[in-house]
C-alpha cells in the first residue's frame, strides 16, 4: 500500500507530502500562523 500523509490539523489523508503541504497552505494557513507565533513567543 502506498504511504499516506495525514494532516495533523484535520485528519485528511493524501498520497504525497506535496499534496499535504498544498492542503495545509490552503486550508490551515491561519491556524499555522497562530501556531508559529505562539511557538516563537515560548522560545
Amino acid at each position: 500500500m502506498a504511504q499516506q500523509y495525514k494532516c495533523p490539523m484535520c485528519g485528511a489523508t493524501f498520497g504525497s507530502q506535496s499534496e499535504l503541504e498544498e492542503h495545509s497552505k490552503k486550508e490551515h494557513a491561519k491556524e499555522m500562523q497562530k501556531k508559529s507565533q505562539s511557538e516563537m513567543r515560548s522560545q
